[in-house]
């Protein structure tokens, strides 16, 4: 801005010749208006009258001359005196003394000043020192936050799966032990049944043993009677009839008791029978409660199965909430962090210094560059040094260097592991920097448009589509990649090669006459930009620096070089190009029905093209290419960030709503499988009870068997001691017959004896067979109580294994709860307590840096102290210095020297002339 000065300088000379003439002159002039008023006759007059102020005026010019010239004579004598006295003054003792202790002391305060320096830039270090700590730390705390959110979704997911294995080895378990308990139960009835057949066979062995016992009796009866036959004649028939009698008598007693014993045996048949009855309707029962407790059992199963894909289900929902809530977190910090990607801050008079800039026919005055490197420190640059501040580093022991920038771009890990060619970008790459350098320029924009005197430099937003960055590949390939254009070489002498824009833009149906370009000779840290022989690689967070710190240069370092602006500050072209200002001479477009896109493109020779396309004189067909997936990046309002905020909270809520439900889920698998256990032992009763009640009804059957045995043995031995009792009476009869009988009578004894014998050899064959069966039925009896026994083993062995898989399943079920309390998995503590570590070592490195930055404060307090009594010091000298050199000057000694009296003497002759 320029300024107007008001002259207050006083006037002490008298009159001199040319005020003389110019006195004279205002009278001829008041002459000439006088005579103007009657031109007719006072022309004459005047001419005289010029004439001589003409004469005047030239004797004034050549009299001033020579004023001057005594003037600057005088001046210059005067100005020696000064010297000449000085000089002597400065020559005296005391005068040198004070002098030296002046320059001593001046030495003492920039020594100080050297050390206060470098104490204030050790503070400025321990102030970044300790911002970045601050910055690690919350970069910890909120790394950790992610990870406890993403931790607590893994944790879950593998303590489900863990939990439904858990339960699975318990279901399978439990099916080993049904197995084994059906098989105990099934080997003990096949002993109860072999027991039972025990018992039978050994009843008919008894009964056998019992017949061989009657067949030998009715073989010893034969014996006897035919042996009395043959022994008594008949003197012997008293005593043979007597002894008959006397049978006859021990048979009908034996007959009365038998009939008694088939009474007895017919009664217990008779209750066997309703005992046999009532046990197999228990079975019949215990049967039918069996199929009710499988029926029960398969339903439980059921409402386990469904529960379990209940709890599934649920589980998937918990998931895919935390999911949802880790989005809307990572979307909030997004906003946050404006997506990773810096604005450009400005200062608050931006643009009444632009205006300024613009209404000076666009002159940066001093106040337009302190606006500037005012915005450079805001975007985290140094003043004095620029963007570049703190200098360059290397990253293979010296052999190549890169510069080191600082401005306020904060690099996201992702971005500082990917690695870029940046002569061949993959398409992903590309968007993303053009979206990064899009919003970085709509922001710049936002400062000036907020307001109505900014919004009148400053016209729409860019947009970026995917055909847009299509387009500006096309259009760089086509001016410059495949054209052959020389950048530093070329008839225009820019390097930008504006009618090769334009053709390729309506080559590719822009139909315009104008391509917005802001041009860099490379990205600032690429390595091959600098030194043309490299081939270095570099990340997305090399190249985002880069792109930033371009686009803060462009904005505000836009003017050339020079020794009166080293660090290029001021506004120019690019930043009227990147506001897009109508009032400007490089705006982009002005047209209401068009939009602006912008693409970022690095050329063959690694130069950055920022280029800016207007759809508004396009085909409708090339406007909607352009238009297919178009977004305009911009940073994110209050509003945003409070919606994204709210929308993590409710996410968040689902979260806790989802696990609720998820809970109450896994307790309704955890109900339904306690409903299994409590079927399945009913189950398992039920069978064990229809076993017995199946044992007893065999019990009954055999209790049966055996008292229908004891009928058919007491009726059989009824009907044998009848057909004996029926003999002895025939015998007795004989004997009281004639000896025709009696004869007859003894061959049919010896035949009944005979047949007695036949009879009891063959009870005798029975009763070894059935002996046999008995020792056969007990070995096979001895064989499955052995097989009972092992089925029982492997039952206590499967019945061991079930209980160590429930204590399993409920261990880790605590683990689980554990896990919901704490949100974290026990087997993720180690990686917790990483990042926790990380955050305790952030905070310590915190505290160090605070306490270092204490420190050196106390020690730049002191510093400065130091400082300002040193200056005082010199002030103090300087006092003495100025009052000895101008008694010095005063003294005879100085007023007598040769060289000032001959000064003295020239300086009169001087004045002379004046």
């Amino acid at each position: 801005m320029q300024q107007t000065v008001k002259n207050n300088d006083v006037n002490v000379n008298p009159q001199t010749p040319q005020q003389a003439a110019q006195q004279r002159v205002d009278t001829a002039q008041q002459q000439v208006n006088t005579q103007q008023q009657v031109v007719n006759s006072g022309v004459q007059t005047v001419n005289s009258a010029q004439n001589t102020v003409k004469a005047d005026q030239s004797a004034v010019n050549a009299q001033q001359a020579v004023v001057n010239s005594a003037a600057a004579e005088a001046n210059s004598a005067s100005a020696a005196v000064e010297s000449a006295v000085t000089s002597a003054a400065q020559s005296q003792g005391n005068v040198q003394s004070a002098a030296s202790a002046v320059q001593a002391a001046n030495s003492a305060v920039s020594g100080q000043q050297q050390v206060v320096n470098s104490n204030s830039a050790q503070v400025n270090s321990d102030q970044s020192a300790v911002s970045s700590a601050k910055e690690l730390q919350a970069s910890a705390e909120a790394r950790l936050s992610d990870y406890i959110v993403a931790s607590q979704a893994a944790a879950t997911s593998a303590f489900n799966f863990a939990l439904e294995n858990a339960q699975k080895a318990v279901n399978d378990q439990q099916e080993a032990v049904n197995a084994a308990s059906q098989a105990v139960n099934t080997a003990q009835s096949a002993v109860q049944a072999q027991q039972n057949a025990v018992s039978i066979a050994q009843q008919t062995a008894s009964q056998a043993a019992a017949q061989v016992a009657k067949d030998a009796s009715a073989v010893a009866d034969a014996q006897q009677r035919l042996d009395a036959l043959k022994n008594n004649g008949s003197n012997d028939n008293v005593t043979a009839t007597a002894q008959l009698q006397s049978t006859i008598s021990q048979l009908q007693k034996q007959l009365a008791n038998d009939k008694q014993a088939a009474q007895n045996a017919q009664q217990m048949l008779e209750s066997a029978q309703q005992n046999y009855d009532h046990a197999t309707a228990a079975q019949k029962a215990a049967e039918e409660k069996v199929n009710q407790t499988k029926a029960a059992l398969a339903k439980a199963q059921q409402a386990v199965t469904t529960a379990q894909a209940n709890a599934t289900a649920a589980q998937q929902k918990v998931a895919t909430a935390k999911a949802d809530a880790l989005k809307a977190l990572e979307a909030y910090n997004n906003y946050k962090n404006d997506n990773g990607v810096p604005t450009v801050k400005t200062p608050s008079d931006i643009v009444q210094q632009y205006e300024s800039y613009i209404n000076g026919n666009r002159y940066n005055s001093p106040q337009v560059k302190s606006d500037c490197a005012e915005g450079i420190a805001l975007n985290g640059g140094d003043p004095a040094k620029g963007l570049m501040a703190a200098g360059w580093t290397s990253t293979d022991g010296g052999k190549t260097w890169t510069p080191i920038l600082k401005t306020n771009y904060q690099a996201t890990d992702q971005d500082k592991a990917e690695k870029v060619d940046p002569r061949n970008m993959t398409a992903a790459q590309q968007t993303e920097i053009t979206k990064f350098a899009a919003q970085i320029v709509n922001s710049f924009r936002d400062s000036f448009q907020s307001t109505a005197a900014g919004a009148a430099h400053s016209y729409s937003k860019v947009k970026v589509s995917p055909y847009a960055t299509e387009l500006g590949n096309q259009v760089i390939d086509g001016a410059y990649n495949n054209s052959g254009w020389n950048k530093s070489n070329n008839a225009t002498g820019s390097p930008h090669n504006e009618n090769g824009m334009v053709a390729a833009a309506n080559k590719a149906g822009l139909n315009t006459g104008f391509v917005g370009e802001n041009l860099s000779t490379g990205l600032l840290l690429d390595p091959a930009s600098l030194h043309r022989n490299l081939t270095q690689s570099m990340s997305m967070a090399d190249v985002k620096q880069s792109i930033y710190a371009g686009i803060l240069a462009m904005i505000y370092q836009d003017v050339e070089n020079s020794a009166a602006a080293p660090l290029y500050y001021g506004f120019g072209g690019h930043t009227e190009a990147f506001l897009n200002d109508p009032k400007g001479m490089n705006g982009i477009s002005y047209d209401d029905n068009g939009n602006q896109y912008m693409t970022v493109t690095i050329d063959k020779d690694g130069w950055v093209h920022y280029n800016f396309f207007d759809d508004g004189r396009a085909s409708q067909a090339v406007k909607n290419k352009l238009a297919q997936g178009a977004i305009t990046p911009e940073n994110a309002s209050a509003a945003q960030i409070n919606n994204a905020h709210n929308d993590y909270l409710q996410k968040e809520g689902a979260v806790t709503t989802a696990q609720n439900a998820a809970t109450a889920a896994q307790n309704g698998v955890t109900t339904a499988q306690a409903n299994v256990a409590t079927a399945q032992t009913a189950v398992n009763n039920a069978t064990a009870a229809q076993q017995k009640a199946a044992n007893e009804t065999l019990n009954q059957k055999a209790v049966m068997a055996n008292a229908q045995a004891a009928v058919n043995s007491a009726n059989e031995n009824i009907n044998n001691l009848q057909a004996k009792l029926a003999k002895v009476q025939a015998d007795l009869n004989a004997i009281n017959g004639s000896v025709q009988d009696k004869a007859r009578q003894l061959a049919q004894a010896q035949t009944n004896l005979a047949a007695a014998q036949q009879k009891l050899n063959a009870s005798k064959n029975v009763q070894a067979s059935r002996d046999a069966a008995v020792n056969e039925a007990n070995a096979k009896l001895n064989q499955l109580q052995q097989n009972v026994q092992a089925k029982q083993n492997d039952l206590q062995q499967a019945q061991s294994e079930l209980q160590n898989k429930k204590n399993e399943y409920s261990q880790l079920n605590s683990q689980i709860r554990l896990a919901k309390v704490f949100g974290t998995s026990l087997a993720a503590v180690s990686p917790q307590s990483n990042y926790e570590k990380a955050i305790s070592d952030a905070k310590k490195a915190v505290a160090s840096a605070q306490q270092k930055l204490s420190d050196d404060t106390q020690v730049y307090k002191a510093s400065q102290a130091k400082l300002q009594e040193l200056t005082a010091t010199v002030s103090q000298l300087q006092t003495i210095y100025e009052a000895a050199l101008s008694n010095a000057k005063k003294s005879d000694a100085v007023q007598n020297d040769a060289a000032v009296k001959k000064a003295k003497t020239a300086l009169a002759a001087a004045q002379l002339k004046v």
